[in-house]
């Protein structure tokens, strides 16, 4: 909370994996977790994508993952920041901030180009900057963004900067008032990480509706269904989507929504999201039907070894 853009800290340094909330999650049927630093920086910080079984950092980690970017638009960022009297205090503020740094970045881009073809034969060092390099990343398409988002506004904000220096958007989170702007999300190709039935909480959060799941997947928006742990418990992530299913997504789309959606919304569909040769052994056996009340794993599989009850 010290600054507002820190796309430079990673969440691998500050990981626990002792935390309560691994096993939680695990009995849940959660196997795999992208873990995003924020939401108090318009620019939080690299993810760090891990297997929810393990002792150590190292273990967790999954090997030769793609690389994820976590920010956040709207109250957050301008509430803890403005309340210190500096930027953001508005979200005209929260905009500036976001294209001056892209800005930088891309100039820093531009000077690696021209390093690449000249400045490498004449012996000069090659422009860097940490505290850049991951947006420039970003602008060259290498890095996944996920980015904290829920009204209409600052969705708009996010994709027009997104246009100004060229990057893409692979999903935004909480997203309560996407279910207003469904065609501009399908257009963008933007997937959307939502609750099922989560609202008012906070001004953000006043224009939630419980059939936002399933008018997003009828217009063909990719929708997964999130806890939000500790808000929403993790061990009851099939039940938000079973709530979601009651509301009107279908009962094939809400299973989506928390296995092939968000696996391929975090990029590790080839990975991950539905049992096929080739991928994880990632499997849940359930004695019911996952979406009836009380409904919970009675064993969980981690890449072939079971991990809950152990």
């Amino acid at each position: 909370m010290t600054g507002p853009i820190t796309p430079m800290v990673r969440a691998i340094d500050a990981f626990d994996p002792e935390d309560i909330a691994i096993p939680r999650a695990l009995r849940g049927g959660v196997t795999t977790s992208l873990i995003l630093p924020g939401s108090g920086n318009i620019m939080g910080g690299e993810a760090l994508y891990v297997k929810l079984r393990g002792k150590t950092v190292g273990e967790m980690a999954i090997r030769n993952p793609p690389r994820a970017l976590k920010m956040a638009m709207g109250e957050n960022p301008k509430r803890i920041h403005g309340r210190k009297g500096r930027q953001p205090m508005s979200r005209m503020g929260h905009a500036w901030l976001m294209r001056k740094h892209l800005h930088k970045a891309r100039e820093l881009r531009n000077k690696q180009k021209r390093w690449q073809t000249t400045g490498r034969f004449e012996g000069t060092p090659r422009p860097n900057d940490p505290a850049l390099e991951p947006l420039v990343a970003l602008l060259e398409g290498k890095v996944r963004l996920q980015v904290h988002c829920y009204e209409v506004h600052d969705i708009e904000t996010l994709i027009r900067v997104s246009e100004e220096f060229g990057f893409k958007i692979a999903a935004i989170h909480h997203a309560l008032e996407a279910w207003k702007v469904p065609k501009l999300l399908k257009d963008h190709g933007i997937a959307v990480a939502t609750f099922s039935d989560l609202w008012g909480f906070k001004m953000e959060a006043w224009d939630a509706s419980v059939h936002g799941p399933h008018l997003l997947a009828k217009a063909g928006v990719a929708v997964a269904i999130k806890t939000d742990h500790p808000v929403l418990d993790a061990r009851n992530l099939a039940w938000e989507a079973a709530k979601a299913h009651h509301y009107g997504l279908d009962e094939r789309a809400a299973i989506a929504a928390v296995t092939r959606i968000p696996a391929a919304a975090i990029g590790l569909g080839e990975r991950l999201g539905s049992i096929e040769v080739g991928k994880d052994a990632d499997v849940l056996l359930w004695a019911k039907h996952p979406f009836e009340i009380g409904a919970r794993p009675a064993r969980v599989w981690v890449e072939g070894v079971q991990w809950w009850p152990r």
